[in-house]
């Protein structure tokens, strides 16, 4: 976001109620807190730098958890896309997850492919060929994705 656009909520937010302001805001918290990543308080202190905007840290997590924004994706949707890579790889597909069209950062999903990978090697002791399948499985994530899956 350019400066002008920053001058303009911050001048537009003199003239909305407390509570309409969130609104004006929300884009940006958005971008902050689930597309960079950033912890809450340094959200508290860049919205109020920037736009003049104060609200106590309960006041954002109330506003966070009503727009049902979330950083984390959760297990079983991880499951689903393991599954999903997993059978698109053995197919010699790449896969790109998104979540919302955008692309997600898959270092946490790398972690837990892997992880899966070892527990179906731990958990199914099975035949030389089909342990050489999954390992190449997960080397085919390190090396084909690489930070874009």
């Amino acid at each position: 976001m350019d400066l002008a656009d920053q001058g303009n909520i911050a001048a537009s937010l003199l003239n909305v109620p407390f509570g309409q302001r969130w609104e004006l805001l929300r884009p940006v918290i958005e971008r902050l807190y689930v597309e960079e990543g950033r912890k809450l308080p340094e959200i508290l202190t860049r919205v109020k730098d920037q736009y003049g905007f104060s609200a106590a840290q309960s006041q954002y997590k109330y506003q966070i958890k009503k727009w049902k924004l979330k950083k984390n994706t959760p297990a079983m949707k991880k499951e689903a896309m393991f599954r999903v890579v997993k059978a698109r790889a053995k197919e010699g597909k790449s896969s790109v997850l998104t979540r919302g069209g955008e692309n997600i950062d898959t270092k946490n999903f790398v972690r837990y492919f892997k992880s899966q990978t070892r527990n179906e090697l731990r958990l199914r002791p099975a035949a030389h060929k089909e342990h050489a399948d999954l390992q190449w499985t997960s080397v085919h994530f390190n090396h084909q994705f690489g930070d874009r899956m």
